[in-house]
């Protein structure tokens, strides 16, 4: 059987999510297509009882107006999500930057991690809350960010917190934190995107939306 190492696991993790993101407009799209099936559904009133169709042509011509303005509002959501990603996990956590003045014993444990393994320095935030938690995010060197509460600063003991530390670090050197990241907002995105059609869709069959094409059909 063939060796396989970390470094080859990550690299095929990193090609796997690239393919992953470059489907996402894909994905979006189907979405779309089906949206325009649902809402191209035409009821009519035969002499065998009802009969049920999709008028493909008003499908097509939908999907092809309104392919275009999905695509560029979830391009600006993504953009916006990308570039102020760091903003939006500070104000959701309540975390805020640590200085090395405030509290050194943090600050140069984590200098001394990145040097010893040849990495840069993250920004070190913390969060006011006596729950156990460390977790590490950013997309890029100036937003690599590794987060800690301060219950877990308070009750581990250096070597405890190193460990917790350098696990985080990890996370950024083998970029975990730009696919989760992205994940999280291509997640946001499907489940609001999902959650309009399905509203669309209930709204449509509720108020009546197949009624003037029944009406349509049943004066033909």
């Amino acid at each position: 059987m063939q060796y396989v190492g970390i470094q080859t696991q990550i690299n095929r993790n990193n090609r796997n999510s690239i393919f992953l993101i470059l489907m996402f407009p894909c994905i979006i799209l189907c979405m779309l297509w089906v949206f325009c099936i649902i809402f191209g559904l035409q009821t009519h009133e035969t002499y065998q009882g009802t009969e049920t169709n999709v008028d493909w042509t008003m499908v097509n011509e939908t999907w092809i107006g309104m392919a275009p303005w999905a695509v560029g509002i979830v391009g600006i959501w993504l953009l916006i999500a990308y570039t102020f990603h760091s903003q939006m996990i500070q104000s959701a956590t309540g975390s805020r930057p640590l200085e090395r003045r405030e509290n050194p014993r943090i600050y140069n444990m984590v200098e001394n991690l990145c040097m010893s393994c040849g990495m840069d320095m993250p920004k070190i935030n913390i969060i006011n809350d006596p729950q156990l938690n460390a977790f590490a995010s950013g997309i890029n060197k100036k937003t690599y960010t590794v987060t800690l509460t301060t219950g877990i600063m308070d009750v581990l003991s250096d070597e405890e917190l190193e460990g917790v530390i350098a696990h985080e670090l990890t996370h950024i050197r083998n970029r975990d934190t730009k696919v989760l990241i992205i994940s999280i907002v291509f997640v946001g995105i499907l489940s609001t995107v999902l959650s309009i059609i399905s509203q669309t869709v209930l709204r449509t069959f509720l108020y009546g939306g197949g009624n003037r094409k029944n009406e349509k059909g049943g004066g033909a």
